[in-house]
């Protein structure tokens, strides 16, 4: 038997192709309910969403929001700055820019770009959560960017972003995180994948990170 048909066996998808065989019905999966338009996508009934960033929208450094949004990091704000009273999140945001024509490019001027040539980077929001009461007494959360300017120039398809899954990654040997990443489940390889591949780009380190995602 492969390896592929033993996760399956051992999982939800395989539980529930041994009882479809013998015969029995299929369990009732709940969820979170039906699926109803709510502006721009369709969520559950009690579900929510704000736009909170556009590209082209002025950020604080004079430059315009640029597109391509990918992953992010979340980091809550310490309540230094311009967050005395602790209800800001940081998000490092990513943008996939591809040097594609129509694409807004990440400036941030030569001591913060990589390659003048590449439009990708990453910019950095502070967002202020506001919390309110509606009229059936219910909470109410919205949020509003405080602050947003770019960080990171230079990059191209710079896809998964956010935070890596090992600390002081740029400071470890090869030997270092192929014995780390035993600990990591194949999304954190992944990611330790993409970020090697489009910074370091060890050949051997790489090779064993293919092996471990087999």
């Amino acid at each position: 038997m492969s390896a592929a048909a033993l996760l399956l066996g051992a999982g939800s998808l395989g539980r529930l192709q041994a009882q479809t065989v013998e015969g029995g019905p299929p369990s009732a999966a709940l969820g979170y309910g039906l699926l109803v338009p709510k502006g721009d996508l369709a969520l559950p009934a009690a579900f929510n969403h704000q736009v909170i960033s556009v590209q082209g929208t002025p950020q604080r450094d004079g430059n315009p929001t640029p597109g391509v949004f990918d992953a992010m990091g979340a980091f809550s704000d310490t309540g230094g700055g311009v967050n005395p009273t602790w209800d800001t999140t940081i998000l490092i945001r990513n943008h996939e820019n591809r040097e594609w024509p129509g694409e807004i490019k990440v400036t941030t001027g030569t001591a913060f770009e990589y390659d003048e040539t590449a439009f990708g980077g990453r910019t950095k929001l502070v967002v202020r959560q506001i919390r309110s009461k509606n009229a059936q007494g219910q909470e109410v959360r919205e949020y509003e960017v405080i602050d947003s300017f770019n960080i990171l120039g230079g990059t191209s398809t710079n896809c998964t972003g956010g935070e890596l899954p090992l600390e002081n990654y740029d400071k470890l040997t090869a030997e270092d995180v192929s014995r780390k990443i035993k600990d990591l489940g194949a999304l954190g390889v992944q990611a330790v994948h993409s970020y090697e591949r489009h910074h370091k780009n060890r050949a051997e380190l790489l090779e064993r990170l293919d092996c471990s995602l087999v």
